[in-house]
């Protein structure tokens, strides 16, 4: 004979798994490196997306490309693209102001870091990031 208990804790177990968010389509370069590693650089601006890619946008209203860590990756929130951390946690969103470490590179260097970069995204500035803060 089973015992009850076995079904419900079971039931429980499934109940309670976490729900990871879907990715996004949109551009989303990385480099090989993970959180916390590299230059330390501040580029200062607000997470924009826009033609399938994520920028951020500086204060003189300049754009760069965001080549992000091996251990981050893309999500949504509120039906816009975000970037995550380690464990699903959240980094930015779309229009936070966000403080990026790491350093400008150009777009050779990019393109061996983050390989094939689509035309809509290939401007003329590349940020290649080592830590995130931001705020809404």
């Amino acid at each position: 004979m089973r015992a009850p208990w076995l079904w419900v804790v079971a039931v429980m177990i499934v109940g309670c798994t976490s729900e990871v968010p879907e990715p996004a389509d949109f551009f989303f370069p990385q480099h090989g490196s993970p959180l916390g590693t590299g230059d330390l650089a501040l580029l200062e601006g607000t997470l924009v997306a826009a033609d399938g890619c994520l920028w951020i946008e500086a204060g003189d209203g300049s754009r760069h490309l965001v080549i992000w860590p091996s251990d981050t990756g893309r999500g949504m929130i509120n039906g816009q693209p975000a970037v995550l951390g380690p464990g699903n946690e959240l980094l930015a969103e779309t229009g936070s102001h966000a403080m990026l470490g790491g350093s400008g590179t150009d777009a050779g260097t990019a393109l061996r870091l983050a390989g094939e970069i689509p035309a809509a995204c290939a401007g003329e500035s590349f940020w290649v990031v080592s830590t995130v803060e931001s705020r809404p």
